[in-house]
């Protein structure tokens, strides 16, 4: 029984790592039966034998498999930048926008914060603007994720963007918005640098 429940964690290992590879390179999720598995069944086959291909015949890569560990393992992703960022002092927030091949604007936000005595710069979000590009619809956009994810407002302490009119508004814009959402006044700079982007003149550490 202990050497099935062996092989079977690493059938389940590799099915994660051949989903990780399809996902980091963008591929169909197809790829995963109609090309990794068979050179990988070759591959095998032909420095260990026929008999070894057997326990690789049991790896599912089908394309709805391969789907569901890829949306397992951001939503893991995921939780754990919540989770960190939850637990920070302090957090930086860049914001733009960009048009995609449908003429759809999109909003992305990447995040920088303290964990554990070490700064990090990650990802957040990307989210449609299904309206327009109004301060009040992209500070709805960020106000709406920050609240579901549990993340406390008062730990924001600067926003960097690219200098908009949405966004550099002093009475409406994006600054001032989030400014009124934050019990302590968040540094706000009309246009991003790397030296903007930071917790200067902030104690990071707890």
């Amino acid at each position: 029984m202990a050497k099935f429940v062996n092989i079977d964690k690493k059938l389940v290992k590799a099915l994660y790592l051949g989903s990780y590879r399809i996902a980091k390179e963008g591929k169909p999720h197809t790829i995963g039966e109609t090309l990794l598995f068979p050179v990988a069944k070759g591959m095998v086959e032909a420095v260990l034998g026929k008999k070894t291909t057997k326990e690789i015949e049991k790896i599912p890569l089908s394309n709805d498999t391969v789907k569901r560990r890829i949306v397992e393992m951001s939503s893991s992703i995921k939780e754990q930048l919540l989770l960190q960022v939850r637990e920070c002092n302090y957090f930086a927030l860049q914001v733009g926008d960009s048009t995609d091949i449908t003429n759809m604007a999109q909003f992305l936000v990447f995040i920088r914060f303290d964990y554990q005595s070490e700064v990090k710069e990650k990802f957040l979000f990307c989210k449609p603007l299904v309206s327009n590009t109004r301060a009040e619809d992209i500070f709805n956009v960020i106000n709406e994720y920050i609240m579901k994810a549990g993340i406390s407002w008062s730990k924001c302490v600067r926003l960097c963007t690219d200098g908009a009119k949405a966004m550099s508004g002093h009475l409406s814009g994006l600054g001032a918005r989030i400014k009124k959402s934050c019990s302590r006044k968040a540094k706000y700079s009309l246009r991003y640098s790397p030296r903007s982007f930071g917790f200067e003149g902030y104690a990071c550490q707890p």
